[in-house]
Order: structure tokens, then sequence, then C-alpha cells
């Protein structure tokens, strides 16, 4: 009796099948990774709309001038923020104890009114492949300073400052704008992304 010959490899069945299941999984993944790449841009957004939000309630609270520094490589893909209580600190410094470090008075007792110095900074790091464009014209740097009283930036805004985020390889956009009086708001610059609608006030 002769013996049969065990087949070996995928039949055509199988290989249709494996096709057919790769389709799928590769459909399925397809609005994940748009969703995953989204949500960066909108953090990224998040992120500089409360540093803003934050440096306006810090300065009206201390009473005095605190400053804001915005830094972008001319890809926008190396980009940071950073809040000091001097002019022209640099975000992208790590050291607390440069001297060119953006630090920040906080109060760390409220009845003695003791303070300590706190680097202030929100980076690029945790956002990759979400760049930063300044204002849309090419600005690499970008220096704003909010008073005391009532937390308005200077110089004023005519009419916004904006930080334009794009995220790659999809390319969903975020603008963060602050006006006149130093509110910021975010909006959408380009087509919906995330929760966010309203188209920008300037658009690039």
């Amino acid at each position: 009796m002769r013996n049969r010959r065990r087949q070996t490899g995928f039949t055509l069945i199988e290989l249709m099948v494996t096709l057919a299941v790769l389709v799928i999984l590769v459909s399925l993944a397809s609005p994940i990774m748009n969703m995953l790449e989204q949500r960066k841009v909108v953090g990224a957004a998040e992120g500089v709309f409360e540093e803003i939000q934050f440096i306006r309630s810090e300065a009206i609270m201390q009473g005095r001038e605190l400053h804001l520094r915005v830094q972008a490589d001319s890809g926008g893909d190396d980009w940071c923020i950073g809040i000091s209580n001097n002019a022209g600190c640099d975000c992208s410094v790590e050291d607390s104890n440069a001297t060119d470090a953006c630090l920040l008075d906080v109060a760390v007792d409220d009845e003695s009114g003791a303070t300590q110095q706190v680097l202030r900074r929100f980076t690029h790091d945790d956002f990759a492949d979400v760049s930063m464009e300044i204002n849309g014209n090419g600005d690499t740097e970008l220096d704003l300073a909010f008073d005391g009283v009532r937390g308005i930036p200077s110089p004023r805004p005519d009419p916004f400052e904006q930080f334009r985020f794009e995220s790659s390889p999809n390319n969903f956009e975020l603008g963060v704008e602050i006006n006149a009086i130093g509110r910021p708001s975010i909006c959408a610059s380009g087509r919906a992304t995330g929760r966010y609608q309203t188209a920008c006030e300037v658009n690039p």
C-alpha cells in the first residue's frame, strides 16, 4: 500500500482566508491609529493652553509681571514653552541651575510667604510627530510678558498670537490663539480635530 505524501504549505483557501483576516485587521487598525494621532495633537494644544492659563492666573496672584517664552526650530519639530520670572529664558534648557533656565518663583508656604524656584517648561518630548508653528510666518521664538494686574500680555497680540500644531502623517491640526487681553482658546485649523470644531480666527 502506497503512503500518501503529507502536504506542506498553504492551500489556496487558507491563503484567501489569511488575506481576508489581514484586510479586516488593517481596516480596524487605521481608525485606531488616526485616533491616537489626533490625541497627540489635542494633548499638545491643551498643554500649551493650560500653560497660558497658568501664567495669567499666576501673574495676577503674585501681583507681578511674568514671562512666557516660546521656541520652535525651523521645521517646528523641536518646540517648547517656558514660564519665568525674567524675560529671555531658554525653554530648551533642562538644568535648573543654568543661568538661562526658565525658573519661576512659587509659594511653598502660604503662611510664611516662603517661595522656591522651579523649572517651568512644556516641551515636544511627549508628542512625537507633532510640530508647532508660531504665527504661521516662520517665527522661531516669541516672548510675551503678562502683567500682574489683569494678566494682559505685552506686546499686545494684534489681533491674535497663534501656535499651530500639526501631526504626521495624517496632518491633523489645532491652533492655540491668544487674544489682546491674554485669553487663550483652542481652535480647529482646517478640519475638526477631536472635540474642537470652531475655526481659528487666524488661518495660515
